[in-house]
């Protein structure tokens, strides 16, 4: 099937120059459409949306610059450009600030500059196009990239779980995209037309969390002056996804147990039950059957939002998937910035090789934009991506280095079962990592807790469990 020419409204209250200029810019290979008062105008535009408009300054009806600010609203993203008589210059001005990319006196002398002004405004338009096109068209299974067997048999369960209204809980390791599964999961469903919301339960604090999900009443707390709907209420019909659920505090875990079973939330000062038809899907990066153990997440709860589970697979358990995905972000960095990058053939084959144990699809990204940042001639090369700059051996592989010291850890792990083995790594690196942030932060739970990227009575917990405590010579821990 053939591109589509592009399509021009011209708007000219001159009959003999609209019909000179319709010929002209046909030849062009441009598609027009013509008329000659500022409402028909508008009114082409809202049902055809032009790529582009040539708007004569003096209309019958509408002065130009009020059918540029009306065109925004007419036909968002349509380029314009102004006619204007000999010395209107002034007025041209001001339909530039209004939203015009260029302007031509009349009568038009340089053809040349006229179509090449044109030729640049319809791609500007048709580049804008394209950015949203891919931003739309990457939802659902669009966006889960990869056709890797792990990423074939995840496409594959979310298909399968698309009909089913059920809670689902997606695991994975940091950076591994659980907001990308989950939004796919919404896709995916018979809710996909109504409204996707998303929270991250660590990031908000706990006096806030309850009134942000299940609303508050007017004066219900200090500062509630009006009525506050929550997400619960907002996404009825639709998809709440609760990031990082293993971190939500057990008073909030009670009462989000309440709202599963039965259906309904009550909103913070009120009394009065109000029913919700909100499909949820929690993730979270936590080993939440320890957590259950440790008395951290509650088994009932746990066992409500597992009732379909989706486990996200590492990048390096599928490598395969590496040049897929670069290309992916390229071309979406690309439409956005109306750049033309490309990703050299050693710098692919080194993203391909690349050990990707940290954060996972996230430190991909984070290579590849940083790459589209500084490389030169439109082009990524291997000494752009610098991976693996700053960043320390992993606490698995430090456990399971050679002999040092004339000791072995390798035998010590090897002899415990795969749990044991990595439950008694992440303990390790855990206390490690507490015990150097709080000496690096002379004992200051604040600024670990920060550096942390913890809310502090989250990170007071955690010293607490692995029995961390402030290094000796500190003068205070919450500074």
């Amino acid at each position: 099937m053939p591109p589509t020419a592009p399509t021009v409204l011209l708007i000219e209250d001159e009959e003999a120059n609209l019909k000179a200029l319709t010929r002209l810019i046909r030849r062009q290979g441009y598609t027009v459409a013509g008329a000659m008062t500022g409402q028909h105008g508008l009114d082409l535009a809202e049902e055809t949306r032009p790529d582009l408009a040539i708007v004569d300054l003096q209309l019958p009806d509408i002065y130009g610059e009020e059918v540029i600010r009306r065109m925004q609203l007419a036909s968002p993203g349509t380029q314009c450009i102004v006619l204007t008589a000999t010395g209107s210059a002034a007025k041209a001005f001001e339909c530039l600030q209004a939203g015009a990319t260029d302007y031509f006196e009349k009568p038009i002398v340089d053809f040349d500059r006229f179509f090449q002004v044109l030729r640049k405004a319809v791609e500007i338009r048709q580049l804008k196009k394209e950015n949203a096109r891919l931003r739309k068209g990457a939802r659902g299974l669009d966006r889960l990239v990869g056709n890797s067997r792990p990423m074939q048999e995840l496409k594959r369960l979310i298909t399968e779980m698309g009909d089913f209204p059920f809670p689902v809980l997606i695991t994975g390791a940091s950076g591994t995209g659980k907001e990308v599964v989950a939004q796919a999961i919404h896709d995916s469903s018979k809710r996909r037309d109504e409204r996707f919301l998303a929270i991250n339960c660590a990031a908000i604090p706990e006096q806030l969390l309850e009134s942000t999900l299940f609303g508050a009443e007017k004066g219900a707390f200090t500062g509630s002056d009006r009525r506050r709907i929550g997400l619960f209420e907002e996404a009825s019909d639709g998809t709440l996804f609760l990031d990082e659920i293993g971190d939500m505090p057990l008073t909030m875990q009670a009462k989000l147990l309440r709202v599963l079973q039965q259906k309904e939330i009550t909103r913070l000062g009120s009394n009065i039950p109000v029913k919700v038809n909100t499909r949820v899907v929690a993730a979270t990066h936590q080993d939440l059957p320890r957590a259950v153990k440790d008395g951290r997440f509650r088994e009932d709860l746990f066992f409500r939002i597992k009732v379909m589970e989706v486990a996200i697979p590492p990048l390096r358990e599928r490598l395969e998937d590496v040049p897929l995905l670069a290309y992916f972000f390229i071309k979406e960095l690309n439409a956005e910035y109306e750049r033309e990058v490309q990703i050299d053939n050693s710098a692919m084959n080194s993203m391909a090789a690349y050990s990707w144990s940290k954060n996972n699809v996230r430190e991909l990204r984070a290579a590849l934009t940083r790459a589209f940042v500084t490389c030169k001639d439109e082009s990524i090369q291997v000494t752009d991506l610098k991976l693996g700059d700053g960043m320390a051996i992993s606490p698995a592989e430090a456990m399971f280095e050679s002999e040092s010291e004339g000791t072995s850890p390798n035998s010590a792990l090897m002899a415990m079962s795969y749990r044991d083995a990595k439950e008694a790594v992440l303990d390790s690196f855990s206390k490690q990592y507490l015990e150097t942030l709080l000496a690096e932060t002379g004992g200051n739970v604040t600024r670990a807790a920060d550096r942390a990227g913890m809310q502090r009575p989250n990170f007071r917990k955690l010293l607490k469990r692995y029995k961390v405590a402030r290094p000796e010579g500190s003068q205070t821990v919450d500074g």
